[in-house]
């Protein structure tokens, strides 16, 4: 055969391999978010899906079309037909209630997406695209012949990005939408302006800009008195922000820009003194944390400036929602300030419960910008914190402190939106391993973490109605640069978006874990900077007193091989190869002793991140505890058996094995499994000074015994001071402490621990009345 002849010859049977839409299916719409309804494959054949598949759609849809083709062109290893590529429909016919529901019908020659409107079929088209990455590597894509039926949960699904603290570019916005679009987001909320920049042209205040966005230099670390001397500028024109605009709407994007008012202004006083209780001089901070200087209250002048302001923001931004902040805003300067005074006297304001008169000022500020919005036909969101004043009951509630926000704005009435900090702040660290994470505000939310929040929790079915929906918050005082945002968004940000899709009884996380990989090529295709913990070991261990022993269950991302370890070698060698005193986890493993597991995973070949769990059993494992005070319940949800349950906590105070105090000395009383003779106890505290923890100043030891006259009593027999550790440098750590006394037969023990009674002098909090927490773990006995 020669030359032209193999090649006519190859040709034709590529050909006789392309000419049909139909295959052998290697796919599925198994996706993130989960569709609710993926029906049952009709036909052994299935569409093979080719990066020239003819799109059939009408003018209105074009955008969907242009997005779809591109999507197309980007898939690795999709072959291109010569002949009879098959057909994508997309239409605009389906009858729902929910304007972003989409259906997928599935036939070996056809592809037919139909949308409630062209929101659903652009959510339909990007099932469709994830759908290609469930195909194995390499292969060109075969979708199975199905019928997707879906639409999300929640009419909100959110994402926030701060880009006051670090400015960054219009390209890495549009960026952070295609993200969001990528995942079935629809709500970009765009913090813009706080004490370290105005980000944001105003043209009747055009110092906002040419002063606010300036600051000289910005602290290195955690507040910690040393500064790095680099300028930093940056902000949006209208221009670049109208276009931003414009370009997260073809992704069906609503944009709301956040004007944080009345206190994170340092910025705009800085450009207009006038606006402040004292009139400065004020200087863009470099620091982190929250500004005194706030905006003055009693000064006309200042409800002039948000009317501009925020008239001049509806201009730019057409949605229907603007965010006005109200977070963090001190009262000293208000409490001492003539003309706040002056106003308070002249609306006849009182203190109320827990809440001051200038507390409740604040209230008379967000009015004042809700009314200028609601002109206009806007509606205002706000942190959770303008509970504290009198707000129009049209006013939405952005819960962050906790869940506690969202339950109080729903008993009011309020629509709510669930951002809670210990599910949804993507500044805090995913690992408990923060010695090699880059650095983080601090914090602990995993993946797992994320995907567990169920937004309407804790409410009545009638105020889970008044939930609009859940959000992702990602602040930047540590994120410098955009690949770090997508280490910190990814994957978090698609437990986030399934949180906000998927109906919740069909969410399961191990399925979730399962589908990721898919997930995982695509941010590949992409070249995101995408953080894989989740194909690290994840491990539960549950203590059971009836047996006295504790089962650690591990677990990864679907496709993983697990080995571990109880020897104290680490399961894997120094090229990623199970070692030879490793065992491949096949079931839950028991522990009756003192033990560390260490383990580790390999996927896709590549070895995962080591992880040890230490297991300490000794006589006062799995006693009963009883505690003095209350204690930090969304911190501890085993409660006060976290104690003794024989985990050790790390260095995050948010891994759920810390019990944390506030305003207290705790006592905390374990009754040992049995009378035991003992001669020395030990327990950790956990120091998170940017947190507001720190260790105590002392503590005593104290068991009940039998005496020598054959009753039992109290005895104290250890008692110990606490170094100082604090410093002006605000650092994480544990701490062990031990106590050492004469042998003693016992049946309880007694831990008391004297808190510190303030925060260091040099944290950003500090206050003659803040008192710091105090977080402890694993009382044992020997």
């Amino acid at each position: 055969m020669n030359k032209l002849s193999k090649i006519l010859h190859a040709s034709l049977l590529y050909i006789g391999t392309s000419c049909t839409g139909s295959g052998v299916p290697n796919g599925s719409f198994d996706v993130i978010p989960l569709p609710s309804s993926i029906s049952t494959p009709a036909t052994s054949d299935g569409f093979s899906l080719y990066s020239n598949a003819k799109i059939v759609a009408p003018d209105s849809l074009a955008n969907e079309m242009d997005m779809l083709r591109e999507y197309l062109s980007e898939i690795p290893g999709i072959k291109k037909a010569w002949m009879n590529p098959g057909e994508i429909v997309l239409q605009c016919t389906l009858k729902s209630d929910n304007p972003e529901a989409y259906s997928i019908d599935v036939q070996p020659e056809r592809i037919v997406i139909d949308g409630a409107s062209p929101a659903g079929v652009f959510y339909g088209v990007q099932t469709l695209r994830k759908a290609a990455y469930t195909a194995p590597e390499g292969e060109s894509p075969v979708l199975p012949t199905v019928t997707v039926t879906d639409a999300p949960r929640f009419a909100y699904r959110g994402a926030h990005f701060d880009v006051s603290r670090h400015p960054f570019t219009e390209d890495n916005v549009k960026s952070f939408l295609d993200m969001m679009a990528l995942h079935n987001l629809n709500t970009f909320h765009w913090h813009i302006t706080d004490d370290q920049g105005w980000r944001l042209e105003i043209e009747k205040y055009p110092l906002l800009t040419k002063v606010g966005s300036h600051r000289d230099s910005t602290v290195i670390g955690h507040n910690s008195g040393k500064y790095d001397n680099k300028p930093v500028d940056g902000y949006f024109t209208k221009e670049q922000a109208q276009d931003i605009v414009e370009y997260a709407a073809k992704r069906h994007i609503n944009v709301i820009p956040e004007i944080d008012l009345p206190g994170h202004m340092l910025a705009a006083l800085t450009a207009y003194p006038n606006l402040g209780c004292t009139g400065g001089p004020y200087a863009v901070w470099g620091q982190w944390g929250v500004s005194p200087e706030v905006l003055c209250a009693g000064n006309d002048s200042t409800l002039i400036f948000l009317d501009d302001v925020l008239n001049e923001v509806m201009d730019i931004f057409p949605s229907k929602y603007i965010h006005i902040g109200g977070d963090e805003c001190p009262k000293v300067r208000w409490k001492e300030c003539p003309k706040c005074q002056k106003r308070i006297a002249e609306l006849g304001i009182k203190p109320k419960g827990r809440f001051s008169a200038e507390d409740r000022l604040q209230g008379m500020i967000t009015t004042h910008a809700f009314e200028t919005l609601a002109a206009r036909g806007r509606r205002a969101i706000g942190w959770d914190e303008i509970l504290e004043g009198d707000i129009p009951q049209d006013a939405i509630i952005m819960s962050w402190r906790g869940r506690d926000g969202a339950i109080e704005g729903a008993q009011k009435g309020h629509n709510v939106i669930l951002t809670p900090n210990n599910f949804c702040y993507l500044d805090y660290y995913q690992s408990t391993d923060i010695d090699i994470e880059p650095e983080a505000i601090g914090g602990y939310v995993p993946v797992k973490k994320t995907y567990s929040l169920d937004p309407t929790a804790d409410l009545t079915p009638e105020q889970s109605k008044l939930v609009v929906g859940p959000q992702v918050n990602l602040w930047t005082e540590y994120i410098d640069n955009y690949p770090k945002v997508e280490y910190m968004e990814l994957p978090r940000m698609a437990a986030l978006a399934e949180v906000g899709w998927t109906p919740q009884d069909m969410r399961d996380y191990a399925g979730f874990s399962d589908r990721m990989p898919a997930l995982w090529r695509l941010y590949d295709t992409r070249g995101y900077n995408y953080a894989r913990h989740m194909a690290d070991v994840d491990a539960t261990l549950v203590s059971d007193p009836a047996t006295k022993s504790i089962t650690a269950t591990l677990s990864s991302i679907g496709g993983a091989d697990i080995y571990y370890t109880t020897d104290g070698t680490d399961p894997l060698t120094s090229d990623g190869k199970p070692s030879a005193t490793a065992k491949p986890y096949t079931a839950p493993i028991k522990l009756d002793k003192t033990s560390v597991i260490k383990s580790n995973t390999i996927f896709k070949g590549k070895p995962g991140r080591l992880r040890s769990d230490s297991v300490n059993i000794n006589p006062a494992t799995f006693g009963t505890v009883e505690l003095s005070n209350p204690y930090q319940k969304h911190h501890a949800p085993a409660g006060p058996a976290t104690l003794t349950d024989g985990q050790i906590g790390g260095k995050s105070f948010q891994t759920g094995h810390w019990v944390g105090f506030a305003n207290c000395d705790p006592k905390i009383t374990v009754t040992l499994p049995a009378p035991t003779k003992i001669s020395g106890l030990s327990f950790n505290s956990c120091i998170d000074q940017y947190s507001w923890i720190t260790d105590g100043t002392a503590f005593k030891v104290e068991v009940l015994a039998v005496g020598a006259n054959g009753k039992t009593a109290w005895k104290e027999v250890a008692s110990e001071k606490i170094p100082d550790r604090s410093s002006s440098q605000p650092y994480v750590d544990v701490v062990k402490h031990h106590a050492s006394f004469e042998p003693v037969t016992a049946e309880k023990v007694r831990l008391t621990i004297t808190s510190s009674p303030l925060l260091p002098t040099w944290h950003y909090d500090y206050s003659a009345t803040a008192r710091p927490l105090v977080f402890i773990d694993e009382i044992g006995v020997n």
